[in-house]
């Protein structure tokens, strides 16, 4: 009888001790362990992305030791595509130009600068569909383009040169959109032309140049929307 009694009161000493083992478990043990896994899984996201901190400090380091062959080419930069049009002297280097090649200038004019859209817009509209789904579209980030057509007199060989001169010597940058020569008779000074001689041409050249303002980092919504293919009154430059 007694040993009953004894093997009962072992029984129900184990159920005892594995019901409070699961408690244990339950209450202590397993949120430990599940927090120690979070912790862990942390620990690897913070390792990653210090890797990538240090990967980017790297590159930045890098491009700090050449600062100053960045900042030159930023002056570059700055020289093809000024703050403002500069179209004094521009027009000087014309002339320049100009005399240099043995042609006359018969005139220079430029049409405000405008505001360069995408070119996805700009297709959009030359294309003329509306089938299209709309997309939001927003004005290149202060580039602006001045619209500046040159009319110059000389032999077909010395007006080539000036066209190719007046690309290739410029530290400003001059983009051409279209050319045009036409042949000339032989006619006596008038009209501000100088006498001509029989197969000269008269070149007109139709191109762009662009300015970024560095003070101006946004249009005002009270300035006229406009594209590169506007074509207002041209006024005459000196």
């Amino acid at each position: 009888m007694s040993q009953i009694k004894s093997s009962t009161f072992i029984l129900g000493t184990v159920l005892i001790s594995l019901a409070i083992l699961a408690m244990v478990w339950f209450l202590g043990a397993s949120p430990a362990l599940s927090d120690a896994s979070l912790a862990n899984d942390e620990t690897e996201t913070i390792a990653l992305r210090n890797a990538e901190l240090r990967a980017e400090t790297a590159v930045l380091a890098d491009e700090f030791e050449r600062i100053d062959e960045l900042e030159a080419e930023l002056a570059g930069l700055r020289t093809q595509i000024p703050g403002d049009d500069e179209m004094t002297a521009f027009n000087r280097y014309v002339d320049e130009v100009a005399t240099l090649r043995g042609v006359t200038v018969l005139a220079v004019t430029a049409d405000p600068a405008v505001q360069v859209m995408p070119l996805a817009e700009t297709a959009a509209a030359a294309d003329g569909t509306t089938d299209a789904p709309a997309v939001e579209t927003t004005e290149v980030a202060n580039l602006y383009a001045v619209a500046v057509n040159i009319t110059v007199l000389g032999t077909y060989d010395n007006a080539i040169q000036f066209l190719d001169d007046l690309q290739r010597l410029s530290s400003r940058f001059y983009g051409v959109q279209t050319l045009n020569l036409a042949g000339q008779e032989a006619a006596e000074a008038s009209g501000g032309k100088p006498a001509i001689v029989a197969g000269d041409v008269e070149q007109t050249i139709s191109g762009y140049l662009f300015v970024m303002p560095v003070d101006e980092l946004e249009t005002t919504t009270d300035e006229p929307d406009a594209t590169v293919d506007a074509a207002p009154e041209g006024t005459e430059a000196g």
